[in-house]
């Protein structure tokens, strides 16, 4: 029999506004100190130069296939001008969204009929310290403090939104069914409206249907072909629009950039994903501007490609014999695909694409650890094991907050901020040149002219 606690005797609706209050704090106490920090690079050339995100109607109609992100911040701009909070706010309130759609979308699945009894016993207290440790994690202030990136936390937080909604479109026939399916089409275009990575979006639904909740094709496309009519078809409208803006100058992200191969940038991946799962794991040494070298190493190649191989393989036969912690493993590769495979991008490495892979992350390593505690539990008997499990989520919770909050005050002085990246490649040029004008704007005009003479060819 599983162990009870005294605390769990709590009514679900207690719990779950509990749990809830936990994740909204989460989402906001480590990243406050950031508010008012400064902008920093792209912030200030879409910010503040670009006029169409100061125009709520210039912002709707841009050429550019993120028109719903850059109308969130001509709101901002209608709403408080120039207020650096006001930005950050709004991006730490989409991020607080995220979290607690994290939270919903990950109690339905660990519940879901394909899942384990145990797992549907403590959905709830796992999806809140799946969502709980997401949303306090260091990896996550480059989408949340670095304005610019709330393409990728806005879109992150509608393709939570979506995948909930699609799950609990299940529910039952009639006309709450079809809401759901109406609200998900809604959020999906939001999503594709916001960032280009939105277009996994329907894979990962469809894997989400067959894993978690056991519906063959022949249902799927019986109950489900009007939503994933609309789900396909806003993909393909999206993908149409990367290829044509591609050919633009302002061409986003660098798709199709000059002197980089699919093959020099596939080959470069491997390192990359391993490095982001470093990260995830012990996020000490972040960094802004990797400027990651394309690999020409057999060993970091084939090597580090036979890991990631083998880490598809396993996913694989995790979708087959165990559900729903195959689409976990599977959703991390499908949500990093559109930036680490065969399409070349002008950097390699960036942490704010982690900002969705990571709740794969932490999920798998949630469940692993319960399933631990579990066994330990059955065998010595309830208190000592799960008291032991919620210290040891509260020491990570707060270590991991602790982190965010050290991080964000890197953004506060970003003299530091560009520092640390020349720490690890001397060579980065981009880095240097930030770090000589955001040392110009402190007043420190001989050390900026110094970074600024390294620059000049010798």
């Amino acid at each position: 029999m599983e162990p009870t606690l005294s605390v769990w005797r709590a009514s679900s609706r207690v719990r779950l506004f509990v749990y809830g209050m936990a994740v909204a704090l989460g989402a906001v106490v480590p990243f406050i100190n950031g508010l008012n920090a400064p902008l920093t690079y792209d912030d200030v050339e879409i910010l503040v130069d670009d006029v169409d995100t100061r125009s709520l109607r210039a912002a709707w109609r841009t050429p550019w296939p993120r028109r719903f992100a850059m109308w969130t911040f001509a709101v901002n701009y209608r709403w408080a001008k120039d207020s650096l909070a006001a930005y950050r706010g709004t991006n730490i309130a989409i991020h607080l969204l995220a979290g607690l759609c994290l939270f919903g979308l990950a109690r339905l699945i660990l519940a879901s009929p394909r899942a384990p009894e145990w797992t549907r016993r403590w959905s709830m207290e796992m999806a809140a310290a799946i969502a709980l440790v997401w949303v306090v994690h260091p990896l996550q202030t480059e989408s949340v403090t670095y304005v610019i990136q709330r393409f990728e936390s806005l879109a992150g937080m509608l393709m939570l939104l979506t995948l909930g909604l699609v799950a609990r479109s299940w529910g039952g026939d009639g006309w709450r069914s079809w809401l759901w399916r109406s609200t998900a089409i809604l959020t999906a275009w939001l999503a594709f409206q916001s960032k280009e990575t939105a277009v996994v979006l329907p894979v990962l639904a469809l894997a989400m249907d067959f894993c978690c909740f056991g519906h063959h094709w022949r249902e799927v496309g019986r109950r489900q072909w009007f939503l994933y009519l609309f789900l396909f078809g806003g993909a393909a409208w999206t993908v149409s629009r990367i290829g044509l803006f591609a050919t633009n100058e302002f061409a986003s992200a660098g798709m199709g950039m000059e002197g980089l191969t699919s093959w020099g940038y596939l080959r470069s991946q491997p390192g990359v994903i391993l490095h982001y799962l470093g990260l995830a794991f012990w996020p000490q040494s972040l960094c802004i501007d990797y400027r990651w070298p394309v690999t020409d190493s057999p060993l970091q190649i084939y090597g580090l490609g036979g890991v990631i191989l083998a880490m598809l393989g396993t996913a694989g036969c995790w979708m087959y014999h165990r559900p729903p912690l195959g689409f976990a493993a599977a959703a991390f590769f499908i949500l990093l695909a559109p930036t680490s495979s065969i399409v070349p991008i002008l950097d390699l490495a960036v942490e704010h694409r982690m900002y969705l892979p990571l709740a794969s992350v932490i999920g798998l390593a949630v469940v692993a650890a319960a399933s631990i505690v579990r066994r330990i539990a059955n065998r010595q008997g309830a208190g000592r094991p799960n008291a032991m499990a919620g210290v040891a989520l509260s020491v990570a919770v707060v270590a991991l907050s602790l982190r965010t909050y050290v991080r964000n005050r890197d953004y506060v002085e970003p003299t530091r901020l560009w520092s640390q990246p020349l720490d690890g490649n001397p060579g980065n040029l981009r880095a240097r040149t930030n770090l000589a004008v955001h040392m110009m704007k402190a007043g420190r005009l001989d050390e900026s002219l110094e970074q600024l003479a390294i620059l000049e060819p010798s």
